[in-house]
This record gives structure tokens, sequence and C-alpha cells, in this order.
């Protein structure tokens, strides 16, 4: 959706579905009594929500389509490989930290757990102006780039 100019519905789902897993996360941690497995449905159950939201405007739009001909992977691998392996490096080190301190509040039991994700979920509407401006300046930067349009960039 960001790499074809519709920066507004990555950010407006991310919102939606966040306070969707927000509402439902105590819901099926508390009310249906399923602890830290009710968390996990929670989490699916609204992110399942933003793909069928979202898919749709996808496969209409046209967004996800390849041309395969003229296509060397391995050539295409190796251009991007120096970009692509810090940036992957950079993704994983929050969920493998919140891995980390979900194991260390498990000890605690499922209320801490729940605790912990209720203020994550909070933490995240406290940033997300900043989160989106950060997710939807490079899509738009690049693509203005690749269209050789250098003064939409500057004036961006």
């Amino acid at each position: 959706c960001r790499a074809n100019g519709n920066t507004m519905l990555p950010g407006t789902m991310m919102m939606i579905t966040s306070g969707v897993n927000l509402v439902l996360d105590p819901l099926f941690i508390f009310t249906f009594d399923l602890g830290i497995n009710g968390a996990a449905i929670a989490t699916i159950v609204a992110f399942g929500f933003g793909i069928l939201v979202v898919a749709p405007r996808v496969k209409k739009n046209h967004w996800a389509t390849t041309q395969w001909q003229d296509l060397n992977v391995a050539k295409s691998v190796a251009s991007i490989g120096n970009i692509m392996g810090p940036a992957m490096i950079s993704q994983l080190l929050p969920p493998l930290s919140s891995m980390l301190a979900t194991k260390l509040l498990a000890s605690f039991g499922t209320a801490a757990v729940a605790a912990w994700a209720l203020g994550s979920r909070y933490e995240f509407f406290a940033i997300v102006s900043v989160l989106a401006m950060t997710m939807s300046m490079p899509p738009m930067v690049g693509r203005l780039l690749g269209a050789k349009n250098y003064e939409d960039i500057q004036r961006l």
C-alpha cells in the first residue's frame, strides 16, 4: 500500500487492529479464562480482521503483481543485500526482546503478561505519529526518486 502511494491505509489499519487487540486481550484472557492462549487468539483475530480489510484492496489495485520475465533473482538479491541484512536485523530485535520480556514476565503469571501487553498497546498509541512518519516517508521518497521527481522529494 505505502509503496503505491496509499500511506493512510496501513497506518489506519495498524491503529484499528491495535485497538481491536486492546479490547480483545482482556476479554479472551480473563472473561473467557483462556490465559496466555487468549492473548494469542486475540492477536490472531485482530490481525486477521486487518488482513480481511486490506487484502481485497491490494488485489483490486494490483499492488502485489509481479513481472517474471527478465527477473534475475541472484542479481537482485545481491544488489540489495547490503541494505537488506542490517534492516532485517533491526526488524528482528524488537520481537526478540519482546519474547524475552514475555518469558521473564510469565514467571509472575498471566496477569503480569496481560498487563505488559496492555501497556505495550498504550505505548504504540503514544508513538503512532512518529511511526507513521518513519513508515510513510521512505516509500514515498523511493517512488518519487524512481520517477526522477526530485522537486516533489524536496517539497516532501
